[in-house]
């Protein structure tokens, strides 16, 4: 078994949105480098750019390098400069919060010294830059890095956050060596990026990261953990085994290594051999640490396996290698890496592994191209193919999304545009539209909006600004504009699209002019107050935060909402002043810590000051990518 693998810049003052977006209530329902030349926008009478911003471009970032055992990772889009995105963690007690296996932070590596500045990626070839930390104290980047949390649930700061982890750069601050001479913690930022990787549910790109560690470092014994880890987590048991025994011969009183050395026997049907190393533990009293022992144990057929086991590295390793299916704590968690672990286990149930693999798509942690995976895994026949319409209406949820796919997929003509609708709105309703409008938007490509009635052009249209791809959605919304005339439901279709468009920084020609223009309008067609007044103190706060301006003052807003929570203060002063000093790689993270802490759905505050920050240093396609994942996920 497998495992895992844009607006303006802003020039003045910061966000003074505390006196409109603190009054908001719990969401509803669920380096300054110059940009690359962005492509001619083709001419549309009602498509145009707002206020100097540029259109949308995609850029593929490269895969890593294949690990020794061959195991593939998968790739990620580049959001590039001027934004878009296509898109796991172990929090909640797992690899992201304190529940790393191994050695721990204090310690140098000995006589090694792990290289600090290694990266897969150039800025020629998908990185950040050499000059990523310029300006950022070390220490500040060292407890950045520990905080890294799985929960992040936001695919464009998932994807940066990525970046900035795989980037050659120059160290911050003085050199590790540096700081041990001097007395010093030594935290190496290797050992510390790798670490945020595993976090990250990224195995396939920490073992290729570690995999160009050469001579004496690669021995360092932080790196050996954490590319054991990775090994047994990309189902590459030969190295990982083979650096399990290494590590177990040379510090026998090691219980990470004799955990390893046991995950590694149970995966490959050494049973007496790993029964043997559970004895040992359990001796040594170190066998308890996260109920590994019990879950070992169940894995190789004896007893059962504890209820709620912490998602760790090493316990995860075990359920991936086994017959295990992921416990229901896993299956339930707010880490969309352990959602994508258990979506890719397959003793889980068909039905099941299509929900975990829609919510861990709509985070990021899983691509679309997996989900298209997915959907195509299950065979049906012609006749279920011609009748997936009537048949997915019997259906629910993930299971009727996967037959219309695959139905849509196959049909090339006018029915296909009958079957996407559905799927994306119920995919809107439990939350997963994300996720599952960038696994349908190239069939959306496919069709010609010229042949679309005003429900497919909004779905269509819609769709399209969720994936990143602005020119294409404009196209749906012209012809939107040319129906007005003969279909009322096109001009509803035109001021339900004017958010989304707005935020990707289109104007709609025969839409609403500006928020009160949109507000009025949803006033008018009966949207209750209370759920617009939250609609419309968020919109503005993530337009302000673009540095798009509006008629509507934040003074209107005030007194529209009850106070709501707001956490982490620290790190949104923190935020603001890594923006403010250009400190690319620092600001990148403390919007993943913001945002991580809130939820992308959460208080709109920190979500636009970090919609903001992005912007002020210089990812404005990004900024437009986060600011619309937060109008989506708050409802909008």
């Amino acid at each position: 078994m497998t495992a895992f693998r844009a607006s303006p810049r802003r020039g003045a003052g910061l966000l003074p949105l505390a006196a409109a977006l603190l009054l908001v209530t719990a969401p509803g329902p669920a380096a300054a480098h110059p940009a690359p030349p962005a492509p001619a926008v083709p001419p549309s009478a009602a498509l145009q750019l707002a206020q100097g911003s540029q259109p949308i471009q995609l850029f593929q970032l490269p895969d890593p390098p294949a690990t020794g055992g061959g195991a593939a990772a998968p790739s990620r889009p580049d959001p590039g400069r001027e934004g878009g995105y296509q898109g796991g963690g172990f929090g909640e007690g797992g690899f992201g919060d304190g529940g790393l296996e191994g050695g721990g932070l204090g310690g140098p590596l000995g006589a090694a010294e792990a290289p600090e500045r290694l990266g897969l990626w150039t800025r020629d070839d998908g990185g950040l830059g050499y000059d990523l930390w310029r300006g950022s104290r070390r220490e500040t980047v060292v407890a950045l890095l520990a905080r890294l949390s799985g929960t992040l649930d936001s695919p464009t700061l998932r994807t940066l956050v990525l970046r900035v982890l795989l980037s050659e750069a120059e160290t911050p601050g003085e050199s590790v060596r540096a700081v041990v001479r001097d007395g010093g913690p030594g935290q190496n930022l290797l050992v510390l990026r790798g670490r945020a990787l595993l976090a990250l549910g990224e195995s396939a790109y920490l073992g290729a990261l570690l995999d160009l560690v050469e001579g004496e470092a690669a021995g360092a014994p932080d790196l050996l953990e954490l590319k054991t880890q990775a090994s047994l987590l990309t189902g590459d048991y030969g190295q990982a085994c083979a650096t399990a025994r290494d590590g177990v011969a040379r510090e026998p009183g090691d219980a990470f290594w004799t955990k390893a050395q046991v995950a590694c026997q149970a995966a490959t049907g050494e049973n007496d051999a790993a029964m043997l190393g559970l004895d040992l533990l359990r001796e040594s009293g170190e066998g308890a640490d996260q109920g590994f022992s019990a879950l070992a144990a169940a894995a190789l057929g004896y007893g059962e396996a504890p209820a709620d086991p912490a998602p760790s590295a090493l316990n995860v390793a075990l359920v991936l290698g086994s017959d295990l299916a992921p416990p229901a704590s896993w299956q339930d968690s707010r880490d969309p890496a352990v959602l994508a672990m258990a979506a890719r286990d397959g003793d889980l149930g068909r039905d099941r592994r299509l929900a975990l693999a829609e919510r861990a798509a709509a985070a990021g942690a899983i691509q679309a191209e997996e989900l298209v995976g997915f959907y195509e895994a299950g065979r049906l026949g012609a006749d279920q193919i011609g009748r997936a319409a009537s048949l997915a209406a019997g259906l629910a949820g993930p299971e009727a999304r996967a037959l219309l796919y695959v139905a849509a997929r196959g049909d090339q003509g006018p029915a296909r545009g009958e079957l996407i609708p559905p799927a994306l709105a119920s995919a809107r309703a439990d939350g997963v539209e994300l996720g599952v409008a960038r696994a349908f938007a190239p069939l959306l490509a496919e069709l010609q909006p010229s042949d679309a009635t005003p429900g497919l052009a909004q779905s269509a249209a819609r769709a399209l600004f969720l994936a990143g791809r602005y020119e294409l959605a404009g196209s749906w919304i012209d012809e939107l504009r040319r129906s007005v005339g003969v279909d009322p439901t096109a001009r509803q279709a035109l001021v339900d699209l004017w958010p989304l468009a707005r935020l990707a920084g289109v104007e709609i020609a025969g839409g609403p002019q500006d928020l009160s223009g949109w507000r009025s309008a949803r006033q008018a067609g009966g949207s209750p107050e209370a759920e617009l007044h939250a609609e419309v103190v968020t919109l503005r706060g993530l337009l302000y935060a673009l540095g798009e301006t509006d008629a509507l003052a934040f003074g209107e807003l005030i007194g529209s909402e009850s106070a709501g929570p707001l956490t982490g203060t620290s790190t949104l002063l923190a935020l603001e002043q890594a923006a403010v000093g250009a400190r690319l790689g620092e600001t990148v993270l403390l919007a993943a810590l913001v945002i991580a802490e809130n939820g992308v759905a959460g208080h709109p505050y920190p979500t636009a000051k970090a919609v903001e920050a992005l912007n002020r240093v210089d990812r404005p396609g990004e900024a437009r990518a986060l600011a619309l994942e937060a109008a989506v996920a708050r409802g909008l």
